[in-house]
């Protein structure tokens, strides 16, 4: 992935085989990631804090997922966080009382969703 230097948007979609995404973090220009219906899916990896041109990021149907990497506070430009039916990330999310709330805190547009 490092030589898509200029890639601005990247969107991973019903990838049921996909375990990680490692080697994001090359992708210096993204400015919007969409992560959805990928199960399988176990974290992200700690180079997303490396996307400093980062403004929206998209982890939509990722139930395995169960934490955000410490480097998301890093994500400065972020604007926009959704999260859509991953329950592990809901409860480490939750305002004021999650573990993972800090790491997002600074985010001013944040949704998140769990539908049954």
């Amino acid at each position: 992935m490092n030589r898509l230097t200029k890639l601005s948007t990247l969107c991973i979609e019903y990838c049921t085989g996909l375990h990680s995404l490692e080697g994001i973090g090359g992708l210096i220009s993204l400015e919007n990631l969409e992560v959805n219906h990928v199960p399988m899916l176990v974290g992200l990896p700690e180079e997303l804090g490396c996307l400093k041109s980062l403004r929206q990021l998209l982890i939509w149907w990722c139930p395995n997922v169960s934490s955000l990497p410490d480097g998301m506070q890093h994500l400065t430009e972020l604007q926009n966080l959704q999260i859509m039916q991953c329950p592990q990330l809901e409860e480490r999310c939750s305002i004021n009382t999650g573990e993972d709330w800090a790491k997002i805190s600074h985010v001013p547009d944040i949704h998140i969703w769990l539908c049954y």
